[in-house]
């Protein structure tokens, strides 16, 4: 557990030690876990990493987003460090004490995005383009692009993506994907694997996401696949992210 120079990351055993986390957390991650350690959880990577305790964790109650960029810069400069490892920082947030639409969380990704994006003292990597308007944008933090992935309680047809009462994002570097590209042989194989599984796991109640990618391809309007409709329909609209010298 690392709670110095207001870094919060916390590690597999860490989450099942409640004198260090809360009684919620506590529970949420039960049910997360158990999730992502079935044998049929559409991502055996994410599985695997469970599994390693290769995943670090935070979480955020209040709305307090204070410790968040310190805490996503200390996990990807972790990463680096561990270039063999896919790890990945997910947070947990405390549950909301009422039912709320997927809209309710979208807006919220947004809003931590943008809060990250405020505190981020590195410069935007050269080879993104800056503007979000662009077809090839994608969030970047501490110097490099990193993907977004939001759960919630709010998805009922892509169970998929609904891992418990807590909206969670997961933060992964872009670059863990590296080996996995369209042409690639094991990228082939993953993709095969990884979406036959999550049909079946969504109980085929919605196909493969319709802004979706192959594994290790970024396609146009990459920020797109951040979050996804609970339903078939591509995400329509332009991206509500706002850079600094835009506010």
């Amino acid at each position: 557990m690392q709670t110095i120079d207001n870094v919060l990351m916390l590690t597999h055993k860490d989450m099942n030690d409640h004198t260090k986390v809360p009684e919620w957390l506590e529970n949420e991650y039960e049910t997360f876990s158990k999730m992502v350690l079935n044998p049929k959880f559409p991502c055996y990577f994410g599985t695997l990493a469970e599994k390693r305790g290769e995943i670090r964790y935070t979480y955020v109650e209040n709305n307090d987003y204070s410790k968040l960029p310190t805490t996503l810069a200390s996990f990807l400069n972790l990463s680096r460090e561990n270039p063999d490892k896919r790890q990945n920082l997910t947070v947990f947030f405390e549950p909301e004490t009422k039912e709320r639409p997927l809209e309710f969380y979208k807006n919220k990704m947004w809003e931590v995005l943008q809060y990250l994006h405020k505190n981020d003292s590195s410069p935007w990597p050269e080879h993104v383009p800056y503007d979000p308007q662009h077809r090839s944008w994608e969030f970047c933090f501490n110097g490099e692009p990193v993907f977004v992935f939001l759960g919630s309680p709010a998805y009922l047809k892509r169970h998929s993506r609904n891992y418990g009462n807590s909206l969670i994002l997961i933060f992964q570097p872009t670059r863990i994907f590296n080996g996995f590209e369209s042409d690639a042989p094991e990228g082939i194989k993953a993709r095969s694997i990884i979406r036959s599984r999550l049909l079946e796991w969504d109980a085929n109640e919605v196909d493969i996401p319709a802004d979706s990618s192959k594994l290790g391809e970024k396609k146009d309007y990459y920020w797109k696949q951040y979050v996804i409709p609970d339903n078939n329909e591509p995400t329509k609209g332009g991206c509500p992210f706002h850079t600094k010298d835009n506010d």
